[in-house]
């Protein structure tokens, strides 16, 4: 797709997705070569006003509001993504299944 050779990935992806329908790399990469070749199948994949709803939430217990949640919750995100992500090699290197480890 990077060569704008969204025609030819699309065979490909298809191909994958009828092998791993729920592969969700293989998603991303049809929704963007069908966006990429302006096929009307981009949206049907990618109907936000039918996949997104919005909620308002709650506050969990112990928070007085939605706010304060949110701010606890980043400042433990940001403290854990710190000393979590401390590798900076392929995850997938290890040992991942065929189905994540194909590129286009």
């Amino acid at each position: 797709m990077r060569t704008s050779r969204a025609d030819a990935a699309l065979e490909e992806i298809t191909a994958v997705r009828r092998a791993f329908p729920d592969q969700q790399l293989a998603i991303t990469y049809e929704a963007t070569a069908l966006r990429q070749l302006n096929d009307p199948k981009y949206n049907w994949l990618c109907n936000y006003d039918r996949h997104l709803r919005v909620y308002d939430l709650e506050p969990p217990r112990g928070f007085t509001s939605i706010a304060d949640f949110n701010a606890a919750l980043g400042g433990l995100l940001r403290k854990g993504t710190a000393a979590q992500h401390t590798r900076w090699s392929n995850p997938c290197a290890a040992g991942c299944s065929p189905a994540t480890t194909w590129s286009i």
